[in-house]
């Protein structure tokens, strides 16, 4: 899989030359918590 440039990539490499701890919160991965992705999932089956 080729690597995907994160929207926030370049404003989170700036912020973190100013600080010295960087705590970036979120999903991980926005598909699993999407109704969307389950109900996709469960047509699969």
């Amino acid at each position: 899989m080729a690597y995907m440039k994160r929207a926030a990539e370049d404003t989170i490499a700036w912020i973190s030359e100013m600080f010295l701890v960087l705590l970036v919160i979120g999903h991980r991965q926005m598909e699993k918590n999407d109704p969307s992705a389950e109900t996709r999932r469960n047509a699969e089956k």
